[in-house]
């Protein structure tokens, strides 16, 4: 800029950098501004009281008035209830073994049906869970993501049962399982039974006193148990745990059940969908028999187990008889559901003749027809009723 001088030239337009550095920050200082005015943040978990003379005399009542992220606190009692917990990220909270929910089941199924995701239950007892079909639960998984820790789940037809429809996992820690079971039951109880979850966690628990097939059954893709007790249930009929998928088990104390088929497994690991690894490092087995009996078709690794002269760490003994009846079970339910569905198709054909239906008849297979027509005496062509001779 010819006439002016550098000097002044530098300080002008440092001038308008500094008043446009000023406009931006103006801006941005409004923008926090209207953004702070216009957040609302979200309310502060509630904790819901339960017990005589506070606002919810029932657990039940409490359920009904939860919301995401709220504390359920159950004051010492007995309490005749049964719950379903169908609201996400909450924590129910006893007061240890003087927190006792018992004798009653929600929906024919269990003391506390979970359906929400992301749950803690810490600190109470669940107990007497009884149905005519034999295997009400203490508490029955729908959900996903639950923590038990400290509870005691007791006397139940059935423990804690998972179907596992949802996925998730499964955390159980410092916890008791007393006298759960059904020896008598038509389908097979236990402790803990979980269908095809991501993961079966079991963590410094206790299981004694058990009454049903086996303590636990797993078909989690991952099975974990460490620095726990299980005891064999000593009229059951199957392996103290039976898992479907991968199994990482330490530190642990486990006794023998009497299966499979009298082979006295503490542990039958079997094929499943997405089999993990076998794992067994730093238990003791608490009585003669197998630690470990691998129907699986997997290697296992076994390090620093406690197994008495008498026993075996592993065997595989029996796995290809049990290949051999999975096969044939397999076919025979093949061919059951193939009679089933032609029986259906013949039961349809004999409906529709009878009817007059004859554009419904002349839809249906080839073969079924002539199956129905061989069978069906006394059945007369053209739509006409049956008359027999």
């Amino acid at each position: 800029m010819a006439g002016i001088p550098r000097a002044a030239t530098t300080e002008r337009y440092g001038t308008r950098r500094r008043c446009r550095n000023r406009t931006a920050l103006r801006r941005l200082a409004c923008l926090v501004v209207a953004g702070a005015a216009t957040h609302v943040p979200p309310a502060p978990a509630a904790e819901l009281v339960v017990g005589e003379g506070a606002a919810y005399p029932l657990p039940s009542a409490a359920a009904a008035a939860v919301r995401p992220g709220d504390r359920v606190r159950i004051l010492p009692g007995t309490y005749y209830d049964c719950v379903v917990w169908a609201v996400d990220g909450i924590e129910i909270v006893g007061s240890g073994e003087a927190t006792r929910i018992t004798d009653r089941i929600c929906q024919g199924k269990a003391v506390f049906v979970v359906t929400g995701n992301g749950i803690m239950i810490r600190g109470l007892v669940l107990t007497r869970a009884r149905s005519l079909d034999g295997n009400a639960a203490g508490i029955r998984l729908e959900g996903r993501d639950l923590t038990l820790r400290d509870v005691v789940i007791e006397d139940n037809q059935d423990g804690v049962v998972a179907p596992g429809i949802a996925g998730g996992t499964l955390r159980i820690e410092d916890s008791v399982f007393r006298a759960n079971g059904t020896a008598s039951a038509e389908s097979p109880t236990g402790a803990v039974r979980v269908g095809p979850l991501e993961r079966l966690v079991v963590t410094r628990t206790q299981f004694t006193a058990g009454r049903g097939e086996s303590v636990i059954t797993s078909a989690a893709r991952s099975t974990e148990i460490a620095n726990s007790l299980i005891e064999a249930v000593p009229a059951g009929r199957g392996p103290t745990v039976r898992v479907e998928g991968g199994l990482l088990m330490e530190g642990t104390t486990i006794a023998p059940g009497e299966g499979p088929r009298g082979r006295r497994a503490a542990v039958l690991a079997v094929g499943g969908d997405g089999a993990g690894d076998l794992i067994l490092r730093g238990n003791r087995l608490a009585g003669e028999g197998t630690l470990l009996v691998n129907w699986s078709g997997r290697e296992a690794r076994l390090a620093g187990n406690e197994v008495g002269r008498a026993s075996l760490a592993e065997t595989r003994d029996g796995a290809w008889i049990n290949r051999a009846r999975g096969l044939a079970r397999a076919a025979y339910d093949a061919v059951r559901e193939a009679f089933r569905d032609a029986r259906r198709a013949l039961k349809a054909l004999l409906r529709s003749i009878l009817r007059g239906d004859e554009a419904q008849a002349g839809a249906l297979p080839v073969g079924a027809t002539s199956m129905a027509m061989g069978r069906g005496r006394g059945v007369r062509r053209g739509g006409r009723r049956a008359v027999r001779r």
